[in-house]
């Protein structure tokens, strides 16, 4: 495993929404990412657990994370969006939480492939959220819409989200 945020990976840990939220990357290589965050008051409900909201937010910028660590060189000449999103909640999150997206490499690939040639491309990606207690307290399987920049050519096009 490397270093936790390493220098590759600044371009993602200095986006706002990843600062906001106080996101901390500890596993980052193209296909594989984790980030945990230590809740604060404010990231928990009137539960004392951490609030849905910022479950999701941890698991959407991990999902997101697993595929542009693959072409963070080209994130410029790029932009993903969330096409799709199913989200489980399975227990309460208590603590620090981790959430761990893998994707095979082949396709983190297929995807660079796509982005190089300037095509249109959506990939699934399952991402699981762990609490301190190492209980998976969260599923997400999310589909992530990667697209060149748009133009005023291309900015109506049905598969654009």
């Amino acid at each position: 495993m490397q270093d936790p945020t390493p220098d590759h990976a600044t371009p993602f840990t200095e986006m706002p929404w990843v600062k906001f939220l106080g996101l901390e990357m500890t596993r980052s290589e193209p296909g594989e990412v984790t980030l945990v965050i230590d809740p604060a008051a404010e990231h928990l409900n009137q539960n004392g657990t951490v609030n849905a909201p910022v479950m999701f937010g941890l698991a959407e910028a991990t999902g997101a994370a697993a595929i542009v660590m693959g072409f963070l060189d080209r994130l410029g000449t790029t932009y993903s969006v969330v096409r799709h999103v199913e989200m489980d909640f399975l227990a309460a999150a208590r603590g620090r939480i981790a959430a761990t997206a893998t994707v095979p490499a082949d396709e983190v690939e297929r995807v660079r492939g796509e982005v190089e040639a300037g095509r249109p491309v959506d990939i699934e990606v399952p991402v699981s959220v762990t609490d301190a207690s190492d209980r998976t307290v969260a599923t997400i399987s999310m589909v992530l819409a990667v697209r060149p920049p748009r133009t005023p050519d291309n900015a109506t096009e049905p598969d654009s989200p």
